[in-house]
């Protein structure tokens, strides 16, 4: 791992091991982004989109995807630099050019990278030093996210 703070182009390297909670909070926290009162349905579209079936989703859905995404991909290591990024899981490595991210989103607890060819990958400010996350800030500033 890189330790020199004064060079921007250092890496940025960091483990992640999801857990479910963590994962919840992030999809919580898009869908209360993302889904405004203005948007809210109307009749029968309400019960079906409404509280009820979301936290009916978050206890049953959301565990079983969570389970399936951790069997196919496991934990993941990521090394950031002035570039993009790569990630590293139990089915090989992707690397990413910032251009290819549509925008990073900043969670109460967690970073939610958006790529413009579709997925998202959450980044638990966990996994960051507090050096780490203010270079990973500084990334991003220059990238234009």
């Amino acid at each position: 791992m890189s330790t020199d703070y004064a060079n921007d182009t250092a890496r940025i390297e960091i483990s992640v091991s999801y857990t479910l909670g963590e994962y919840r909070r992030v999809l919580r926290e898009l869908v209360a982004a993302d889904f405004t009162p203005a948007s809210a349905p109307s009749g029968w579209a309400r019960l079906w989109n409404g509280p009820a079936a979301g936290n009916l989703a978050f206890a049953i859905v959301v565990p079983l995807i969570f389970a399936w995404k951790q069997a196919r991909i496991g934990d993941c290591a990521f090394a950031f630099d002035a570039a993009g990024f790569s990630r590293t899981t139990r089915r090989g490595t992707a690397t990413c050019a910032w251009s290819q991210v549509a925008r990073v989103r900043r969670f109460s607890r967690a970073y939610l990278v958006e790529l413009q060819a579709g997925g998202a990958l959450p980044l638990p400010f966990r996994a960051f030093s507090a050096a780490q996350r203010t270079r990973f800030d500084a990334l991003l500033q220059r990238a234009g996210l």
